[in-house]
């Protein structure tokens, strides 16, 4: 029985020539040909993937600048079979040479929770504040956007 399994992150591997761009193609076939012998043997292909195509770039200017598609989701048939309309999405990278990379499952049988909202007369109350100052006082780890979601959980208990 075939487990279903996925890989996402930084695999520093591009896996054709369109996943470079501004550089010519690597002398490195070999190894490029070892990479796709591995992927056909485990069953891995990458997931759907929207946003810009290059998920790492070394800063550069004009003829300098080299972009490649680094950062990746590969799942195998048995996962692709259970989350068959997954995507890989991609952002915007800020003091990062890669742009950081999100799966979003796309399940059917989502749960869908109640959305946290801030009313109007709660800012009002004094308990409030003391909450939010509290909230924001504990430090942090991650993205910026990862910290503010910590800090709104934290609001919400």
């Amino acid at each position: 029985m075939q487990i279903a399994r996925i890989i996402i992150g930084d695999l520093n591997i591009t896996i054709n020539s369109q996943e470079n761009i501004s550089k010519p193609a690597s002398p490195k076939s070999i190894i490029n040909k070892c990479i796709k012998e591995w992927l056909l043997q485990t069953d891995l292909l990458d997931v759907k993937f929207s946003g810009y195509p290059y998920t790492w770039n070394n800063h550069r200017q004009d003829n300098q600048l080299v972009e490649a598609k680094l950062d990746r989701a590969l799942a195998n048939t048995k996962w692709n079979d259970i989350f068959k309309s997954a995507t890989i999405y991609s952002f915007t990278a800020f003091g990062s040479d890669h742009a950081p990379i999100l799966l979003h499952k796309n399940t059917a049988e989502r749960e869908y929770k109640k959305p946290f909202r801030v009313y109007e007369n709660w800012i009002q109350q004094d308990s409030c504040k003391d909450v939010i100052a509290k909230a924001l006082s504990q430090p942090q780890q991650g993205f910026v956007a990862f910290q503010t979601v910590l800090i709104l959980k934290l609001i919400k208990k």
